[in-house]
């Protein structure tokens, strides 16, 4: 006598033709043969915390800290054992939720995203692609947000685009956001041209730096 939890399935699995994807125990007392394995599946809802990096459209990176809900699908719940295995959290599912962040915040600039609106933008994503073949994704609630030190203070001192702007492979637009960066004459300010003088390849503009920062 096999007995199955109400929070469980049984997936059959015999030993010549291995798991059966048409059949599976549904809750209460089962008779089964010896020759049978019965594979008890967890069908309850599961919370992850889970962080990670994501790279946005202006090549700033920010740090992801959020929390989602799932459970997975009777409907493909042999095939998610078959395919994947007992271990789908680690191997599937995780790996799903973190691209589903990652593809939905690469097209937006850091001026763009508040935390309310990363919040947003994401359970706007749940809503519409809540569903995969194997797993039901209930929720994906943000916990926390977090850009480099240099971009957080470029955001507090209203210089976020000149920071964005020394990316730029034209020389002209960079030596602008020098000069309105020197202009600003903030701590963040001059943090940033400091950052970026090892990077400048320009000789005409080191030159400006330093002499501005010379007569200062």
């Amino acid at each position: 006598m096999l007995v199955i939890a109400p929070y469980e399935r049984g997936l059959i699995n015999r030993p010549k033709t291995g798991l059966d994807t048409t059949n599976m125990l549904g809750e209460g007392f089962h008779m089964v043969g010896l020759s049978k394995e019965i594979i008890h599946c967890n069908i309850r809802e599961h919370k992850e915390i889970d962080e990670l990096k994501c790279v946005l459209a202006d090549n700033n990176e920010v740090r992801i800290k959020y929390q989602f809900r799932y459970k997975a699908s009777e409907v493909y719940l042999a095939q998610l054992y078959r395919d994947i295995g007992k271990y789908y959290p680690e191997k599937y599912v995780i790996p799903s939720v973190r691209k589903l962040v990652r593809d939905t915040l690469q097209y937006y600039n850091t001026s763009e995203l508040s935390k309310d609106y990363i919040s947003e933008i994401l359970v706007a994503k749940v809503v519409n692609e809540k569903s995969w073949n194997y797993i039901i994704l209930t929720e994906l609630y943000l916990i926390d947000v977090k850009y480099s030190t240099i971009v957080e203070s470029a955001i507090e001192f209203g210089i976020l685009s000149e920071l964005n702007a020394l990316d730029s492979k034209d020389p002209l637009i960079r030596f602008d956001a020098i000069r309105k960066l020197l202009e600003n004459g903030s701590p963040a300010a001059y943090n940033i041209i400091f950052e970026h003088w090892p990077k400048e390849r320009d000789i005409e503009i080191k030159d400006y730096i330093i002499k501005m920062i010379s007569s200062k």
